[in-house]
């Protein structure tokens, strides 16, 4: 439980990097959280399309069909 209460106090606070809330107005700071976030959401979708291109192949699997 508490694992989870530090894993939500992390976002809050990268979330209010990412918008320059008051007191947290260091601009290298925003740029790198605008990155490690644009990686992110790189490497989510990299993810989503490798397992959609490995679909023909679970097909073919389930219809034990040879390669």
């Amino acid at each position: 439980m508490m694992l989870l209460v530090r894993l939500i106090d992390v976002l809050v606070e990268f979330v209010k990097l990412l918008v320059g809330a008051p007191g947290l107005r260091n601009v290298l700071g925003r740029v790198a959280a605008w990155l490690v976030l644009i990686a992110v959401i790189g490497a989510v979708v990299a993810l989503i399309a490798w397992g959609v291109s490995l679909i023909p192949e679970l097909i073919d699997l389930l219809n034990d069909t040879p390669p």
